[in-house]
């Protein structure tokens, strides 16, 4: 967790908002609601704002969120 907090830092740092969600959901697209760590910005890609998602228990970053574990 203390990288994820680091993360946060750093980008606020260098102006971006952001807003640290420790216990998130996410309904994804293999029909099953998973959940985890987001840490969202205000940074703007062109298409959405940039997101970071992590496992809840091994705080490793997630390319999908199908890679989190189900919530139950």
């Amino acid at each position: 967790m203390e990288k994820i907090l680091a993360l946060k830092k750093a980008l606020e740092d260098i102006g971006i908002e952001c807003n640290l969600y420790e216990d998130i959901t996410w309904c994804c697209t293999d029909n099953k609601t998973h959940y985890g760590i987001e840490l969202s910005t205000d940074y703007f890609d062109g298409d959405d704002t940039v997101e970071f998602n992590f496992h809840p228990e091994t705080y490793q970053l997630l390319y999908d969120c199908t890679q989190a574990p189900i919530k139950k």
